[in-house]
């Protein structure tokens, strides 16, 4: 977990935490002794990628470790862009639990001051965190300079990989007075839950000659995209891009979009995947 937490104390002095994982899996976590810590910490913020189920645990341990270090503490706040089990918001298989509804609670027996997420994947993880905060994808392109000037400027069409998505980038469209969107969507196996086609719902007229930007909360599987890129360039457009927020596939998702066909890709920093060099024109924005 390297660089995967860190703290902020009383605003302006930064602590990171020190995480031991033994071979047993019982981590340990502790607050490294400094000088440089206030006399008194009334306020504090962790940040945190969220990695696996141990990230978890170190958030609880360091929440506790932090109370007793600074009896004064008086309000935690957690910045936790993206929020791990917000996509299980829903029992997938007979006999299966609801992770969601599991995972929140952990989260809120800390008692965050606020606890701040980006782009959740839907609106159930922001209903069920107390004091929660919903960075949108729109708020991340408004500080992306070069994504925000070329919306503003009308240069690329918004395109939704899929139904899910639609409410997000048509937000986004109306904010830069657009007047259309492309609509994508995922034909998926019913038994298996696997995309097996896409198709998207675009005239010719507009998408020929475009400059395209598929907009997702979400990228890890690069044949989701890929293949809605295909379909499009069936059409004629310009070229192609990709924003997501969270960016889960890696470095191996980077290299197939370039692959096939993808000039330009967006993103975050919001998991440790962003950490490491990708391959080609890629723009990650530092929230956290």
């Amino acid at each position: 977990m390297d660089n995967q937490m860190e703290v902020r104390l009383n605003v302006n002095v930064n602590m990171i935490p020190k995480v031991a994982v033994p071979n047993n899996g019982e981590i340990d976590v502790s607050i490294p002794h400094s000088d440089n810590y206030p006399e008194t910490v009334t306020k504090a913020e962790i940040r945190i990628r969220m990695e696996n189920t141990v990230s978890i645990m170190a958030l609880l341990l360091l929440v506790d470790a932090m109370r007793a270090k600074f009896p004064d503490l008086d309000e935690l706040s957690l910045l936790m862009p993206y929020a791990q089990y917000a996509r299980k918001d829903s029992v997938l298989s007979s006999g299966g639990g609801l992770a969601c509804k599991v995972f929140a609670p952990l989260i809120n027996s800390c008692n965050f001051h606020k606890v701040t997420i980006y782009d959740a994947y839907s609106h159930v993880m922001p209903a069920l965190l107390n004091n929660c905060q919903n960075i949108s994808s729109l708020d991340v392109i408004i500080n992306t300079p070069e994504l925000n000037e070329k919306l503003t400027n009308k240069e690329l069409v918004l395109v939704a990989p899929d139904f899910r998505n639609t409410a997000k980038v048509e937000a986004i469209a109306k904010h830069y007075g657009h007047d259309y969107i492309i609509q994508g969507d995922q034909h998926r196996d019913l038994k298996t839950g696997e995309v097996h086609s896409v198709s998207h719902y675009g005239t010719e007229q507009q998408v020929l000659f475009k400059d395209l930007l598929i907009v997702s909360d979400i990228a890890e599987f690069n044949k989701d995209f890929v293949r809605l890129g295909e379909k499009l360039c069936e059409s004629g457009y310009k070229s192609i891009g990709l924003f997501a927020t969270h960016w889960l596939g890696g470095r191996r998702l980077f290299t197939a979009l370039k692959l096939n066909g993808f000039s330009s890709i967006y993103t975050t920093n919001s998991t440790k995947n962003t950490l490491y060099q990708p391959c080609g024109p890629v723009h990650i924005s530092k929230i956290i």
